[in-house]
């Protein structure tokens, strides 16, 4: 009988923004602080993330707070793979009546298994009346 194989459960990365960011569509959502990065089978920078191969990852993005000029705002986001595809499920934030033209709802959620190494990022798909999100963060982990 062979020994259990080691899993690096505790490898992951978590990027937070407490102030106001701007993204653009296609390109990477620039979170502030990597707040932490366990392991060493990922890593985080400039809204790239890379991953090494052989593994699966866990993707989640918080968006709590989108803010709109106007009631036709809409935001949304998705995880994609840099040399490519968009994955996982598109996280949604749309304008509520309000005055302040501020709404939260929806993640960005996504599971990815690499045999090469790869770099992904959070993307802004859709921004119509868009001004900025706040109190974000994501993370990616290792699920396996």
């Amino acid at each position: 009988m062979t020994a259990p194989q080691s899993f690096p459960s505790a490898s992951l990365s978590f990027v937070t923004q407490v102030g106001a960011l701007t993204p653009t569509a296609a390109n990477p959502v620039r979170f502030g602080v990597e707040a932490a990065n366990r392991g060493n089978v990922l890593s985080y920078a400039l809204g790239i993330w890379t991953l090494s191969a052989g593994h699966t990852y866990q993707c989640v993005a918080n968006i709590n707070t989108a803010t709109f000029t106007g009631v036709t705002g809409l935001a949304t986001f998705q995880w994609r793979i840099i040399s490519g595809a968009l994955f996982g499920t598109l996280g949604l934030q749309g304008t509520p009546t309000s005055a302040g033209h501020v709404a939260n709802s929806g993640s960005p959620t996504g599971v990815l298994t690499v045999t090469a190494d790869t770099t992904i990022q959070l993307e802004a798909i859709t921004l119509t009346a868009f001004t900025s999100i706040a109190n974000a963060s994501a993370s990616v982990q290792v699920i396996a």
